[in-house]
Formats: C-alpha cells, structure tokens, sequence
C-alpha cells in the first residue's frame, strides 16, 4: 500500500510527522440496520450494523492535516500520512471525493491493511526519537475492561474468525510504541464507542488481532490518548459533518484550543487539549441535546502538537453600562501593534466583533456635552474561542 501523502523533498535526516488515519462506517459483514440480516459470510455481529461518520470524520482530519492551513510543527513538518478509509454510501453521497478514492493510496481498513499499515507507520515513527507518531481511528469500538479499547475493523464478523481477529487493541499499540528508539512525541486520538456487549461475560480470553509485540520501554516526552467517549459509553455523530469527536478536535486544532507559550506563540499541545477538547466536545453534544465526555489517558506530559500559522479567531463581546452612558461614549479598541480595529461614536450598549487572539487596549470616554466626562482604559487578553469585557461607567 503507497502513502496518501509524503512530503515533496523528505529530509530524512531531520525529523517529521507520521500520521496513520482509520476510518470505518461500512462493514463488510454487518447489515445496514440492527433489523437486518448480516451478509453472506457474516458470523458473531455483536448486534451491530454499519454507521455513517467514522469514514468521513477520518478523511476531514487527513484533509487538516495536509492543508495548506492545516497541521503546523516547524520542528518536525509532516512527512507522511497513511489514510484507510472504507465510507457508507450515506457519506458518499453527501462527499463524492470519498466515491473515487485510489485504492492504491487509501486501502480499505481490513484486519490485514491494518496490519500492514500499522508496521510501516511504525517503522517510520521509529526512525528517530524527534518524529511525532500521529494515530487517529474512527469505527465501532467496544471496551472488556477498564484498561483496554478496542476499535473494530472492515472484516469485523467474520464467520470461522476468533470474535475480535479484526480488532485493534489500542492499548496494546500504545504500550508496543514506547521503545528505547520510539518517537518521543505521540498523539492517539480513538474516535469509537466504548460499551461492553454481554456476550463477552462467556469468554476468559479474547484478544484481538491487531496488536504490536510489546518490547523493552523506552522514556517518552509525551503520550496522550484521547478518547471520545467515556467507559460504557456511546460517541455520536451526524451523517454530514462526522463525529462530534471529530468536530471538536478539529475545532481546538484550528485555533480554539490554543494557549501562549512561554515565547508567546499560540501552540496547541497536551496540556491546551487537556483542558479545552472535553469542553469543547461537551459544548457540541449539548447543542444536540446529548452528553459526550472525553476521556485522557496516556502519558500527560505536556508538549506541542501544532502551531496555528496566525493567532486564532476569538469572538469578542463587549458590554457598556449603563445605558445611558453608551449613547454618549466613544469607544476605540486596538492591538498592541497600534492598529486600531475599533473606533465608534455613540456606541450600543453590546458590542460583538470578531478578532484575532492577543492583546488588546479599550478606551472609552464619555462626553457630557462639549465637555470631556469620565473614561476608562482597560488592557486585556484576548483568548480563543470567546472573551467578554463589561465596562461600567
């Protein structure tokens, strides 16, 4: 299987970014609905039927990170992207580019392709401790135990197949990745349910099989797994816009879930996900009516993923009190460059702009008459997604 994506002129004596992105809504051997009989060749479904978000949420993340104003890390660029995607006909229709992909650079995400793909990336990840290693997977996932989380794969149900031969142990991947010559920076991102069927209460044994041989551990910078569900727990989606996991991952790595640094650069790493995608994600399931958690696990240590090319977007809203006071202020914003982005007379009482994030100077004054009355000056941050100030006068 040949790469998605590799970059133009690889400097393979400097490090890069591996990604290895999974996506599966359509099953091969499960029925479009739980009211339907499994296909031919069907064997232990779980009960299961096929979905119409994983294949696409995993292709959108592709797309960030190979666009132009996509993923960012100076110190280790991108150099590759290995995409398995196998999307239902609903998600066809609504992105026709997933129709028509090339099955030599997007490969159905088979027990085997996986298998194939996982080594490679692997070896790739592995080449230098300076890589970042990249995993996002997207399908059915089920959890046997508090420690483990299982991603379920093309050729899922397959009859005279152990239950879970084309299963990704995630855990088992995670723990097979910190070796002594491991890249030192990792991010997995499981985008899959995380529920316990019954059937399993019969078994002593059931291990998947798609897992790595786990080695000598080596020390590594940071290794964080986002889940998109908590333990016993559904992760939900829409069929034109992906999973809600994935629409607040992207959300966060456009801008909203960046933080300053110490150099004050806007970077979005561990720490910054840590503590803007489970609100983010709970924001979104709200919007929906539904409740979505977002669980971390992994090494916690903090380090950076990406570094947005410009200062994120931030909504910005102003309040002028009382009343009476703003039908005779003036108000005017500006950055710290100088540049005035704000400059009225009267003003509403609500004030709403967009802006870009950092620092800001609003100065307000009020005449009384042909006289200059009282003014307020007030320096703030302007942090992503939102900030409000409330000038009371």
């Amino acid at each position: 299987m040949n790469l998605w994506y590799r970059r133009d002129d690889p400097d393979d004596s400097q490090p890069g970014s591996h990604a290895l992105v999974i996506g599966v809504s359509h099953y091969r051997y499960l029925p479009d609905s739980p009211e339907d009989a499994p296909p031919s060749g069907a064997g232990e479904t779980l009960g299961l039927a096929n979905v119409t978000t994983p294949a696409i949420s995993a292709w959108r993340f592709a797309n960030w990170l190979t666009a132009a104003d996509g993923f960012n890390q100076p110190t280790a660029p991108l150099a590759s992207v290995r995409l398995l995607l196998s999307p239902s006909s609903a998600e066809i229709d609504e992105t026709p580019a997933l129709g028509g992909l090339d099955e030599n650079t997007v490969a159905t995400p088979t027990r085997d392709n996986v298998l194939d793909a996982l080594f490679a990336w692997r070896q790739d990840c592995n080449r230098r401790r300076g890589n970042i290693a990249i995993l996002y997977v997207a399908g059915h996932g089920i959890q046997l135990s508090k420690d483990d989380s299982l991603v379920l794969l093309h050729d899922f149900a397959r009859a005279r197949r152990a239950i879970l031969d084309a299963a990704m142990d995630i855990g088992n991947i995670w723990r097979a990745m910190a070796t002594p010559n491991a890249a030192a920076r990792q991010y997995y991102f499981v985008d899959a349910c995380r529920t316990r069927p019954g059937l399993f209460d019969a078994y002593l044994t059931t291990p998947a099989g798609v897992a790595l041989d786990i080695t000598k551990e080596g020390a590594l910078d940071s290794a964080p797994i986002f889940y998109s569900a908590s333990p016993r727990s559904l992760a939900l989606g829409l069929p034109a816009e992906g999973t809600l996991f994935c629409q607040a991952l992207l959300d966060c790595l456009k801008g909203n879930g960046a933080e300053l640094d110490a150099a004050g650069e806007w970077v979005v790493g561990t720490g910054s996900l840590l503590r803007h995608l489970p609100a983010t994600l709970e924001r979104l399931a709200a919007c929906h009516q539904a409740t979505q958690t977002t669980v971390i696990g992994g090494q916690l240590r903090d380090a950076v993923l990406h570094r947005p090319r410009e200062a994120p977007d931030v909504s910005l809203g102003i309040k002028v009190s009382p009343q009476e006071a703003a039908g005779h202020a003036h108000c005017t914003l500006a950055d710290f460059n100088g540049e005035t982005v704000y400059d009225q007379e009267p003003v509403p009482t609500e004030i709403t702009l967009n802006v870009k994030a950092g620092l800001y100077a609003l100065q307000l004054a009020v005449r009384d008459g042909d006289q200059p009355g009282a003014s307020v000056l007030r320096p703030f941050m302007a942090r992503p997604p939102s900030h409000r100030e409330e000038i009371r006068l």
